[in-house]
């Protein structure tokens, strides 16, 4: 996985860690911060371009937000769904390049370094980090349920954070602070409310 860049943020890929998820959290310090999840792009299947064409197809059209519907009037609703697709121009050219194994193994690097460019799929706060995001890999929580229903693997996501030290005049304002200033930069799309 590619460096972040920033002292201030710590990623753990939760798949590559021994023990799983789980085990990945308590690596988590139970220190105050700001956190974040990642969709992890990997593709598994180089060895087989009709394959390596449905895994990226797959990643194109996964749902980059919850769908959302409301009341627009007395007589009227309105849904908003995430959608992305390839047109049929790129489509085929995907299909002819997959062919070539050096094309899949680059795509497939790309891919896998694209994680870190993405906007997050949610970003919390929590006074104790280990705490909450152990709360949040629960497979009955809501987050859980919403990345489920949008085909997402939570399990194989890549968990960012940072620690607001006691040093920084630490207090709830400032953890809420951070908060919605990253969520408001970074758009994550199965957030239910900013702030």
């Amino acid at each position: 996985m590619p460096s972040l860049g920033v002292d201030e943020f710590r990623s753990i890929d939760l798949s590559d860690v021994v023990g799983g998820a789980s085990a990945a959290v308590k690596r988590v310090p139970t220190a105050s911060g700001v956190y974040s999840f990642f969709r992890k792009i990997k593709l598994n299947r180089e060895d087989d371009s009709g394959e390596f064409v449905k895994e990226v197809l797959a990643y194109v059209d996964q749902p980059a937000a919850r769908p959302h519907s409301t009341k627009c009037g007395p007589l009227h609703n309105i849904s908003l769904e995430s959608a992305s697709t390839l047109s049929e121009k790129k489509l085929t050219q995907l299909h002819d390049l997959s062919s070539n194994a050096e094309f899949r193994a680059y795509l497939a690097r790309v891919l896998s370094a694209a994680s870190m460019l993405q906007s997050p799929m949610y970003v919390g706060k929590a006074d104790d980090l280990q705490s909450r995001i152990s709360q949040h890999l629960d497979p009955s929580s809501e987050l859980a349920t919403r990345l489920r229903q949008a085909g997402i693997v939570f399990d194989e996501a890549i968990l960012v954070y940072t620690v607001i030290e006691e040093s920084e005049q630490r207090s709830d304002s400032v953890l809420f602070l951070v908060e919605e200033i990253v969520s408001r930069i970074c758009r994550p799309g199965f957030v239910l409310r900013i702030g």
